[in-house]
């Protein structure tokens, strides 16, 4: 069960569609006049963002590893030469693909990191903005 973040009571999703009329999802009714409220745990995101960082370089280190894996033809014997030289081949580019995961899980951090501050700058900005406000009983 998934939350009702749209305040509509379709909260079931399934291959897609809305549970409720199996309505594909982009065909969903959303009454934008009212918008759910919505928060930010910001210290939530950012252990997200530092795990994010952890990951990088955890997967940074095992690309490090993979750049020193030698295989080729001499390793997989005369008669399997084109098939060492294969293998040889996806070696080579396993760390580059793992350098582009790090680098992935770096920018996903920077940008949490940065939605975070900017939740919060804005957060403050209109809190400091809010002038007037009375209790409900004051009135």
């Amino acid at each position: 069960m998934f939350p009702d973040v749209t305040g509509i009571g379709w909260n079931r999703i399934q291959a897609g569609c809305v549970e409720h009329d199996k309505r594909p999802i982009g065909l969903a009714p959303f009454d934008v006049g009212e918008m759910p409220d919505m928060e930010i745990d910001v210290g939530t995101v950012t252990d997200i963002a530092n795990t994010f960082d952890a990951s990088s370089g955890a997967v940074s280190g095992v690309a490090a590893t993979a750049k020193t894996w030698v295989f080729g033809t001499a390793q997989a014997g005369r008669n399997y030469a084109d098939l060492g030289a294969r293998i040889a081949e996806a070696y080579g580019g396993t760390a580059s693909i793992l350098n582009r995961w790090s680098e992935a899980s770096k920018d996903n951090a920077v940008q949490l990191r940065g939605s975070c501050a900017q939740y919060t700058s804005t957060d403050e900005s209109v809190s400091h903005s809010l002038t007037g406000v009375v209790q409900a009983g004051d009135r």
